[in-house]
């Protein structure tokens, strides 16, 4: 694997459409989420922030999932959405006209953009202002769910709201702003990794996705049924999947009550069959044990 056309997309962040993608194959949006976030970062509009990291290993990995469930309550998904920004200064007919012909709005249409009022004209004293928007097509991670709207401002912030919505730097300053770290393929791995080794740390930690709300019930005599992945070690059971380790120990995926295992072993293949690059050097999947 030493060579540059394997390690580059290796290392690349998952881009939003491969994210869609298995959301549209009716995965969990937990599962999907748990995989891919690596972060998320709350700014407020005091200057400070809350880093919420997706580790289990870590103190803050409940409020995580606390946050996670949260916007997947509120509808978070990865869209298409029509992102609106301001452009230039608000304007009077006047300049439109002097700066983009008579035909501004159509002009403006060519090239994805709309004048919005920007004020109204008051008596003699003041023309009335337009202001140029623009809006592009982009995927986003956005809940289009209107009842949450004004949750959803207050605690994360207007960019997560799927409708077109044209900020200035004046009502951004007001809100919360709400980014999100994706993983890379390699990420992943030592995410699992991570997982295995809180599941297999004393006092043992099995990390659980509890459903959300279009999740479909899975087995529900099993008591591992949403365990995101289960390891055993020295462990004789019928296996889906087993490894000897250096250290003579053996690790095992079990055959029954485990979770999303089998799920997530599939879903890793395939991101990592997405980031294979002609000429690199594909390996199997396996999870970092440290």
């Amino acid at each position: 694997m030493d060579n540059s056309a394997f390690w580059k997309p290796f290392l690349t962040p998952i881009q939003l459409d491969a994210v869609k993608y298995f959301l549209n194959n009716h995965i969990p949006k937990e599962v999907i989420f748990s995989m891919v976030v690596d972060e998320i970062v709350i700014s407020y509009p005091d200057g400070s922030q809350k880093k919420l990291l997706n580790n289990p290993l870590r103190a803050e990995y409940p409020e995580f999932q606390k946050a996670m469930y949260q916007l997947l309550g509120y509808g978070l998904n990865v869209q298409q959405s029509l992102n609106a920004t301001y452009e230039g200064q608000p304007m009077t007919v006047a300049q439109l006209e002097k700066n983009y012909g008579a035909a501004y709005v159509n002009l403006l249409a060519g090239h994805g953009m709309k004048v919005i009022p920007a004020n109204k004209s008051s008596g003699n004293s003041q023309a009335a202002t337009y202001q140029i928007i623009k809006t592009t097509s982009v995927l986003r991670m956005c809940s289009d769910q209107k009842q949450f709207r004004n949750d959803i401002i207050k605690n994360y912030g207007g960019d997560l709201l799927c409708q077109p919505v044209a900020n200035s730097s004046a009502n951004l300053a007001k809100e919360p702003q709400t980014a999100f770290t994706f993983r890379s393929v390699k990420n992943i791995y030592d995410f699992l990794g991570q997982v295995t080794d809180a599941q297999l740390a004393d006092p043992p930690y099995l990390v659980t996705l509890l459903p959300s709300e279009n999740t479909i019930a899975k087995r529900s005599t099993e008591s591992n049924r949403y365990a995101l992945l289960v390891v055993n070690r020295n462990k004789d059971s019928k296996t889906f999947s087993t490894m000897e380790a250096l250290n003579d120990n053996t690790y095992s995926i079990p055959r029954e009550n485990n979770g999303y295992s089998t799920l997530v072993i599939n879903i890793l293949a395939q991101f990592q069959g997405l980031a294979k690059s002609p000429g690199s050097i594909p390996s199997s999947p396996a999870v970092l044990i440290k």
